[in-house]
């Protein structure tokens, strides 16, 4: 379980320190991840992580 404040990763001009960000999550196989303050909607944080 962990919880992150992003403060507004979706609004990260680069990409792919938003791609390295979703790869370091995804090394760590957790059941629960509270994001907090992403300023994204739930459909773009799912696709995020389903991709």
């Amino acid at each position: 379980m962990a919880t992150l404040n992003c403060r507004g990763l979706r609004k990260t001009a680069d990409s792919s320190t938003r791609n390295h960000f979703f790869r370091y999550i995804r090394t760590h196989s957790l059941d629960i991840l509270a994001l907090q303050e992403t300023h994204a909607s739930n459909t773009s944080i799912q696709d995020i992580f389903h991709n």
